[in-house]
């Protein structure tokens, strides 16, 4: 938006003395370290990005800042400097004298604006600072950015005064205001009176509210007001003060003014503008909130901490911008700097063949794919679908080519490697997908030479230096793409006169040194040419060659590009290869954090064991640091010293003798009384080898915990799993969910949530459940809920000892819980059927749990409920874990226990015996006594648990015989791939537990069962196909080679059978079945549209009356639905032509109207929220176990491998291959045959069911 300076001013003199006075001071004005488009004022998420046009600059006294799609936001910021009042920016006021500062210097870094201007002999800055923090979660979810203004001078009064207006809402017509203190913090909120949740208005959030806060500084008083905006004003001009009176009417302002007197030297006040919003996202039905409402769960108190965090967040944020402007200035000079410090990327590359070997079977059905479809490319969609579809595109096949080469580089499987080198030899070489002189990639192969499109997929291959295409290749490009840059670079493509900046930087990351540097300037053109104003778009006109005004940006507005200019140096930002994994401390939104692939043969360990592939730990992980100390109790101490592997012996004993009244504290100093080793993983002297799951456990420090979940303190390899975190680990052809639980269970303490700040309870050392926690638990069991998978419930305390506990695993529909012992010598493994002589001990047990719950629940029920009583998000937790208790028996006989009575009397309802016989729970020893082992394979979960037990060899009158280090029973290294054996990996490191006894007898080497040597066939060559496209013959799918071969038979030329001699069943993908036919649609579908109004005005006022509903399917697509068929056929008919069809490529979008192809939900099998069927269809009813116990005869799984195939022999009918993961090999012991993932069946993909 231009501003017109009479009319805002409504006086025409001052108009021209202000113009006069800038086009003076306009060429004076020093820009650093270049012109942007627009600068970034507050700029947190969609909903706070807000922006000041770079044209406005020169005025900006005057100017208002606007809203990320153009419209204008009201944000006012004056001094008064011995009692004349001088605008800073935004100035609007018709009825008083106001004079307009001067504007010399305006300046950015990756995280702050910052604007210098003078008024008389003052000098003021405006610092506009929005957070980047990649590693503190907590900074970077607020949803508040800061303003800060430094006044400088020799001597003058001043004062200093900020104003927003209810434009920040998104609606004028009807806010209400809000206003409270927080200490000595202001803080006004403004918000849409009957707001609707998850309404947009010009994309602007208006379902939230906008905050605008201050406090004093050491300086300043702090004053405020709100009311109509020439009042307000007029106050603080006439008085340098607000009279703190808070009248409101639409169209108002809230303002905050510091009066700091008299400044000798340098001054500064700060204020905090934001959007919150309390429910941020909808996700599939279910409210998320921002991450910081964990530790600040209002607004005021997350200001307040906002406030306070200044100086650590601008430590870091100076840091940060160094560090990106310093790399980036490195890697391809000043411009390519000035362009990258407004991206903030942050990249990571390793080079770990560990990682990809995990994941090989998930990834190979995508390079098997592009082995198939590579060459002969079907008309689609590339990742510039604006251009149109395509057949036979040589970038798409360039892609295809680095792929498969790839995807060999990572695994090792050379067969790979060579057919993407064969590829790049035909494009390039054979010139399928060059001109005929080799001078540049056609767009289209074979038969368009003339054609061109900038080879961007060429980058990857530098990038991870494959080397699937020659350098001669990259010679080419610059030599070509030289010759037919515009005015502003090159276009996508010989039909376009636009160009994308990432694919852009992308090729010139493969470009010599000159090239690169003129692809690098002609962007930084872009985006300093003073053409336009808008934040930064990837798409702008880059050549006038077809008529339109170049260096102009077109269609896409602030936007957030995953590809930004970050491209450049041999690996991309390179990092020192053999990095152990992602970011530290990334979590993804869903409380499922993440998901480990894994095939063949996995040792999961519970506890401790050095060939562990991943561990499971049950609680006292020893989540102490180094102020724990302080805080925990006297009781609490003397309980971890006696059981702690760090103390010595004679410390032990004298902490366990020290008499009550004296404090263990005063008696040792604290180097004495070490509680963990956490400090020793924190900086990094210790390391994790393998994963580690754990929950927390009776006694660890609370505010250590909380660090923990707000990533300020992080561990690679440690994962806590919590009510809101829960892991899936897909291994051996087994899904394993973890779903877990810390604490102890204590009735009076469920409602307590003692000194934690977040969902966390605990306090003085020791750590307790909550029933709110087993609410959370059992929404994110529903949440992540898949039928497939295979679940444990991991928790500290003994569901065998806590009936609630019992309950609440069958709530979760556990297949296993693993605990820990209190201290036991022995293990234990028991399922409720074999320690109960019948239901109704069972029931016993269930019972009296439930009535000590309803002693606890009575008492406090009332305050429990008032203080929730606003939260429903609480409240639907409390009924979660309510309707646990309500679910278990009242007495010992007779009913469901499992179900509780389902009609009158205690004998009604059916006994549901699934649960009781089938879900088995193990009980740990301490570390320093045994563990347990979960050694899984081609499905089946087997289970090893030793212990060293109780040393009863004085009864013998004999001494004990010493352990002899080197037995012929001490393990023999572990043939797992990827783990690495006890004499290269060192032992885990077990915090808060006793370490193993020296010498001791390690568990003997389990033998391993030895795949059936089968013969398998390749699949024959393809033919030729009738297309002059030459395509290569499709080679036989390439094997794993090396220590994976050993498990396979060799190839025979004639007969492909499995490991029992059964031949490869067809491949679906080759037997397609017949698609039902498609059911008429009584909607119609609309895109290029961005508002509802603006599709109703497509259709006229005979078809706009019998609109039943509009529904908005994302940001430029709607679906209007008619009563029938017949008038949504009517309607269309009616529509004229060029609405029927879409635009032709390159040429504008405009609105496009076809039939609505209604392909179900868009939730997929989501199911109902807790609904019975969880996404599937099913008559089942209670409790159901995955499979049934073997003692049920035929009706299982059978090792968890014959689930839904098959009855007989104890359901080993098969998985369809999924137990193994080499394509088409045998399977251990299972007689039904194995087959490969079908082409056409859907890849799994590593992440969250």
């Amino acid at each position: 938006m231009y501003l017109d300076f009479r009319n805002r001013l409504g006086i025409g003199t001052l108009f021209t003395t202000v113009i006069s006075m800038f086009s003076r001071e306009r060429d004076s004005l020093i820009y650093q370290p270049a012109l942007p488009p627009s600068y970034p004022l507050a700029v947190r998420n969609p909903y706070l990005s807000t922006w000041m046009p770079s044209d406005q600059v020169e005025y900006l006294p005057y100017a208002e800042p606007q809203f990320w799609t153009g419209q204008s936001l009201s944000w006012s910021v004056m001094a008064r400097i011995d009692g004349e009042t001088y605008s800073l920016m935004g100035g609007k006021n018709t009825n008083d004298d106001i004079l307009p500062a001067t504007v010399s210097r305006a300046e950015y870094t990756s995280t702050h604006s910052v604007f210098t201007l003078s008024a008389g002999a003052v000098t003021l800055t405006l610092d506009f600072f929005s957070p980047v923090s990649p590693s503190n979660h907590l900074r970077q979810s607020l949803p508040f950015s800061y303003l800060t203004v430094t006044a400088s001078t020799a001597s003058a009064n001043i004062q200093i005064f900020s104003s927003i207006d209810d434009r920040w809402v998104g609606k004028q017509e009807d806010t209400v205001r809000n206003f409270q203190k927080k200490d000595s913090t202001a803080i006004f909120s403004l918000r849409v009176n009957n707001r609707i949740m998850y309404e947009e208005r010009n994309d602007m959030a208006t379902w939230g509210e906008a905050v605008f806060a201050s406090r004093p500084s050491p300086a300043s008083k702090l004053f405020f007001a709100s009311g109509k905006r020439e009042n307000v004003n007029s106050q603080f001009i006439k008085t340098g003060k607000l009279d703190g009176n808070n009248p409101w009417l639409p169209g108002g302002i809230v303002a905050l003014s510091h009066d700091l007197g008299e400044v000798t030297h340098s001054q500064a006040v700060r204020f905090a503008v934001g959007y919150v919003r309390e429910e941020a996202v909808n996700y599939l039905g279910t409210p998320y909130t921002g991450y910081y409402r964990a530790n600040y769960p209002e607004t005021p108190e997350a200001v307040t901490y906002f406030l306070d965090d200044y100086q650590d967040a601008l430590q870091e944020s100076q840091k940060f911008d160094l560090e990106l402007s310093s790399s980036a200035k490195a890697i391809a000079g000043q411009k390519y700097a000035d362009i990258v410090t407004l991206s903030t990327p942050y990249v990571r590359a390793t080079g770990d063949r560990e990682w990809a070997i995990k994941y090989q079977d998930i990834m190979r059905p995508y390079a098997d794919y592009l082995v198939d479809n590579g060459v002969d490319i079907a008309e689609q969609l590339s990742s510039n679908d604006a251009a149109g579809p395509l057949a036979n595109e040589t970038n798409l096949a360039i892609k295809a080519a680095v792929g498969i080469k790839a995807f060999g580089e990572l695994t090792g499987l050379t067969e790979y490697s060579r057919i993407g080198e064969q590829r790049a030899d035909l494009f390039f070489n054979q010139r399928l997908g060059t001109d005929e002189q080799k001078t540049h990639f056609v767009l289209q192969y074979p038969d368009k030479p003339a054609s061109w499109k900038i080879p961007y997929n060429l980058y990857p291959d530098v990038l991870f230096d494959l080397d699937t295409f020659p350098a001669e290749v990259h010679r080419m490009s610059s030599a070509f793409f030289k010759s037919v840059r515009g005015e502003y670079g090159v276009p996508l493509d010989s039909r376009q006169d636009w160009a994308k900046s990432d694919w852009n930087m992308w090729l010139a990351a493969t470009f010599d040194l000159d090239t690169r540097d003129k692809f690098v300037g002609d962007l930084w053109a872009f985006m300093t040419n003073g053409k336009h104003n808008w934040p930064f778009s990837d798409r702008y006109v880059a050549t006038s060659v077809k008529g339109a005004s170049p260096g102009v940006p077109i269609l896409c507005r602030a936007r957030p590009t995953p590809r930004p200019p970050h491209n450049f140096g041999p690996q991309g930002y390179p990092l020192p290869n053999g990095a152990t994994g992602p970011v530290p401390g990334a979590t993804p939104l869903l409380p499922n954090n993440g998901r480990v692939i894994q095939n063949g043969p996995v040792r999961i360990l519970c506890i401790a064991d050095a060939r562990a592939d991943h561990i499971i730990h049950t609680g006292d992980f020893g989540f102490y640091d180094d102020t724990s100390l302080e805080r925990i109790a006297e009781k609490t101490l003397k309980h971890v010293a006696q059981y702690s592997p760090l103390l010595p012996e004679n410390v032990k004993r004298a902490i366990a003798q020290t008499p009550p009244q004296q404090s263990i504290k005063q008696r040792f100093p604290p180097d004495q009384l070490p509680l963990s080793e956490l400090s020793m993983l924190l900086d990094k002297r210790l390391t994790l080898d393998v994963p580690v799951y754990t929950v927390w456990g009776a006694c660890e420090d609370v505010r250590v915990l909380e660090k923990f979940r707000s990533g300020e303190y992080k561990v690679n390899n440690l994962h806590i799993i919590d009510e809101a975190n829960s892991r899936l680990l897909d291994i051996g052809g087994v899904k394993l969910r973890l779903l877990g639980l810390g604490g102890a269970v204590v009735m009076h303490k469920l409602f307590d949530n003692g000194e934690g700040k977040t969902t966390i309870a605990g306090g003085l050392g020791t750590m307790w459940t909550t029933l709110l926690q087993m609410g959370e638990l059992i929404d994110t069991a529903n949440r992540v809920y898949d039928p497939s998978e295979t679940r444990i419930f991991v928790t500290h305390a003994s569901p065998a000892r806590e009936g609630m506990l019992n309950q609440l695993s069958v709530t979760l529909k556990a297949d296993f819980s693993i605990s820990a012992g209190l201290h036991f010598r022995y293990g234990s493994s028991y399922n409720e059927f074999s320690v109960n002589p019948s239901l109704d001990h069972y029931r016993g047990k269930l019972a009296a749990s439930k009535a000590s719950f309803n002693d606890v629940w009575e008492t406090v029920r009332g305050e429990v409920e008032a203080a929730i009583a606003s939260n429903e998000a609480q409240k639907t937790l409390l009924d979660n874990a309510l309707d646990v208790v309500q679910k278990m028996p009242t007495i010992a006989n007779g009913g469901n226990p499992f179900g509780g009575p389902t009609g009158p009397g205690n004998a009604a309802g059916q006994v549901d015996e699934s649960a009781f016989k089938n879900m088995w729970n193990f009980n740990l020893a301490d570390a320093a006594f045994g563990f347990l082992v979960l050694e899984i394979e081609a499905g089946r979960i087997a289970t090893e648990m030793r212990a060293q037990g109780f040393n009863f060899a004085h009864r013998g009158g004999k001494p004990p015989v010493p352990a002899v280090a080197g037995q012929p029973n001490a393990p023999v290294p572990s043939g797992t791939p990827g783990v690495a054996s006890p004499a290269t990996r060192p032992a885990v490191p077990q915090f808060g537990q006793a370490q193993p006894v020296a010498g001791r007898p390690a568990a003997p080497q389990q033998s391993q069962p030895q795949p059936q040597q089968g013969q398998t066939k390749a699949p024959a060559a393809a033919p030729a196909r009738t297309s002059p496209v030459p395509v290569i013959p499709k080679p036989a799918t390439p094997q794993p080679s090396g220590t994976a071969a050993s498990q396979h038979a060799p190839t025979s030329p004639d007969k492909a059978t499995e490991a029992n001699g059964t031949t490869q069943p067809e491949r679906p993908s080759e037997s397609p079945m017949p698609r039902p036919e498609k059911k008429q649609s009584n909607g119609l579908f609309v895109s290029n549209v961005d508002n509802e109004q603006g599709v109703r005005d497509l259709f006229p006022e005979e078809d706009k009356a019998k609109i039943v509903k509009l529904e908005k399917w994302g940001k430029y697509n709607h679906v209007v639905m008619f009563s029938s068929v017949e008038e949504a056929k009517a309607a269309l008919d009616r529509q004229p032509p060029e609405h029927k069809k879409p635009a032709p490529p390159g040429q504008p979008r405009k609105p496009n109207i076809k039939f609505f192809e209604d392909r179900g939900s868009h939730r997929g099998n989501a199911g109902t929220w807790q609904s019975s069927t969880r996404g599937g269809n099913t008559s089942q009813r209670g409790y159901q176990s995955g499979g049934a116990s073997d003692s049920e005869g035929g009706r299982g799984r059978g090792g968890f491998s014959g689930r839904g195939r098959g009855r007989g022999d104890r359901g080993r009918g098969g998985r369809g291959g999924r137990g193994g993961f080499n394509k088409g090999g045998p399977t251990s012991d299972s007689p039904a045959p194995s087959t490969s993932t079908p082409s056409g069946e859907k890849s799994t993909v590593a992440g969250d069911a």
